[in-house]
């Protein structure tokens, strides 16, 4: 379905917030006898149900990385001006974000849905190697053109964002935390999470002081929107971070024409977002040409505060690259597991979301992982040209009513939505040559190799496409079954990553020689162990218990909340005492 279906299907249900209704419509339907008020309810709590249970399953569906977790939040914040405020109020993200979703019609309820998606996670340090090392712009959107139609595809950074960071000579460092795009026909919806490195009090401190982002009236439809009074307002922290302001970088790109039809940055303010974008659809006036000096003057002062924000769009436009950087690596690529929300959830919380498909309510993720890791004597400074991509200034797209009819820019027939023609000068800025600098840190570089090496088996020197022999850490002597089965992890391994073995010798004996013989920086740390008379037997049982949580077949590492290996464990061999001696 085309966007032009899309939105006139959106069409017909649009309703403005029923306080808004006129008053003798209002009065009618306070008249109804209370029998009839009474079905009427019944029918919109039954709806009403079916509609917060897919809600539900898609909020606690993601694999729990930042870019995920951004898309819900939308998802969420969209659903909740449908059902309780109509269509109209929905916010000028969602000319973007309406590609990531589903409209789901169940009279007389009306909602959005997540479509299917895809995670990926990656080595930022060795894309940009790759993105950077030849021409690949043409290569990138011939793999954009071929992607699947409304797959979302998710792609997260390994290890701690800061440890690649991009600045422009007169900037802030920026960091990535996700990128994610979905195909929708030509059209390349893009968002993507991250944000300045900054003293996030000191923003807090001027936000405050000159009233940035205050709301200073509100259109007729949105008359009763309003900022959520439970949160602050404040330069809000990228999670896991105290020193990011979390910002939101997003677009529509048209891949026949090759040109941005949306760009957009949104920089979160605690309590709402900071939206600057170029989105001729904001601005309600037939013909560009003849917009009020007002428009005018915002539509310009957001072009040159987009401008002045440029690092931003032209990192996106390097992370369109990513699908073909995954193609390119292909032979590299593994797969790996990591537990959903909903995987977690009690029996009684998963039986609120029973009914729904399996690949609605999914328990565990599947990501493409590419384990690549950068062991060279890399520069701590280096710069490159970012891919360039114009703006699309003779036209745009407007919505129209349902059947009200219009043309594209051909001038052929359609219903739905109209091309205005006409040239957008205060989108037209001159193509100026940038310079981003990337800056990484080369001991937090190494600590982590160090720290995969020793937990995959798979992992890859960049530049080598040869696999690291998979013996780096000694196993254990097959020598008798009595001793100690142990769950331990290392400090510098991802969150919820931990190895479960068995040994002979104490676990804490054992850790010291995981770590002198890998060489990880930060010794391996005894989480929890016991002791048993069966201990190898023991292994193999929690091995298989949680196999779906087994990051490599060959490797004894489970990615999944100690909360959960520790009552699969105590389940499996019956004990459920801690032992230490």
């Amino acid at each position: 379905m085309g966007r032009t279906d899309r939105l006139k299907e959106l069409g017909i249900h649009a309703q403005p917030d029923h306080r808004l209704l006129p008053k003798h419509v209002l009065e009618q339907i306070e008249k109804l006898p209370r029998n009839e008020r009474r079905l009427r309810k019944k029918v919109i709590d039954r709806a009403l149900g079916s509609a917060y249970k897919r809600m539900i399953a898609d909020n606690s569906s993601g694999a729990g990385y930042p870019i995920d977790m951004q898309i819900r939040e939308f998802l969420m914040e969209y659903n909740d001006r449908q059902l309780g405020h109509g269509l109209l109020t929905l916010p000028s993200t969602f000319n973007v974000m309406e590609g990531f979703l589903e409209f789901c019609a169940e009279p007389p309820v009306h909602f959005f849905a997540l479509r299917p998606e895809k995670d990926h996670l990656f080595s930022l340090s060795d894309f940009f190697d790759f993105a950077t090392s030849g021409n690949r712009r043409e290569d990138g959107l011939r793999t954009l053109a071929g992607l699947p139609d409304g797959l979302i595809l998710n792609f997260t950074p390994i290890g701690d964002v800061r440890d690649l960071a991009f600045l422009h000579a007169d900037s802030h460092r920026f960091v990535i935390a996700g990128f994610t795009l979905v195909r929708r026909d030509d059209q390349l919806h893009w968002a993507m999470v991250g944000g300045p490195i900054v003293d996030l009090d000191e923003e807090t401190h001027k936000l405050r002081e000159t009233g940035t982002g205050a709301v200073r009236g509100r259109p007729p439809e949105k008359a009763h929107i309003d900022v959520n009074p439970d949160l602050e307002y404040r330069a809000e922290s990228l999670k896991g971070t105290d020193d990011v302001w979390k910002t939101v970088v997003y677009g529509r790109f048209n891949l026949r024409t090759e040109s941005h039809e949306v760009r957009g940055i949104a920089r979160d303010y605690g309590n709402q977002y900071y939206i600057i974008a170029d989105d001729p659809d904001m601005f309600d006036a037939p013909d560009p040409s003849k917009m009020s000096a007002r428009d005018r003057e915002t539509a310009e002062s957001m072009i040159a505060r987009l401008e002045a924000d440029h690092l931003l769009i032209e990192l996106a436009e390097t992370c369109f690259l990513l699908p073909s950087y995954f193609d390119f690596r292909i032979t590299l690529i593994r797969e790996s597991i990591r537990a959903t929300a909903i995987g977690e959830m009690s029996a009684l919380e998963r039986n609120r979301i029973s009914g729904l498909a399996d690949s609605i309510r999914p328990y565990i993720r599947k990501v493409a992982a590419l384990e690549i890791v950068d062991l060279g004597q890399a520069p701590v400074l280096r710069s490159y040209n970012p891919p360039s991509f114009r703006v699309e200034v003779e036209g745009f797209w407007r919505r129209l009513t349902p059947d009200t009819p219009g043309h594209d820019q051909q001038g052929n027939p359609v219903r739905g939505r109209t091309w205005v023609k006409g040239h957008l000068r205060w989108r037209d800025r001159p193509s100026n040559p940038h310079v981003i600098y990337l800056k990484s840190s080369i001991s937090s570089a190494r600590a982590k190799a160090a720290a995969v090496l020793a937990s995959y088996a798979s992992a890859a020197i960049v530049g080598d496409e040869v696999h690291l022999p998979q013996e780096i850490v000694p196993s254990e002597p097959m020598i008798g079954t009595r001793g100690w089965l142990y769950v331990m992890r290392c400090p510098l391994m991802d969150d919820d990553v931990y190895k479960i073995g068995w040994s002979s010798r104490h676990p804490k004996d054992r850790a010291a020689e995981l770590s002198n013989a890998t060489g990880v920086p930060m010794a391996y740390i005894v989480v929890d162990c016991w002791k048993l008379d069966d201990a190898r037997e023991a292994e193999v049982k929690v091995h298989l218990a949680l196999s779906s949580f087994r990051i490599n077949p060959r490797r004894e590492f489970f990615r999944a909340p100690f909360s959960a290996i520790r009552s699969s464990i105590v389940n499996t061999i019956g004990a459920r005492d801690t032992v230490s001696e």
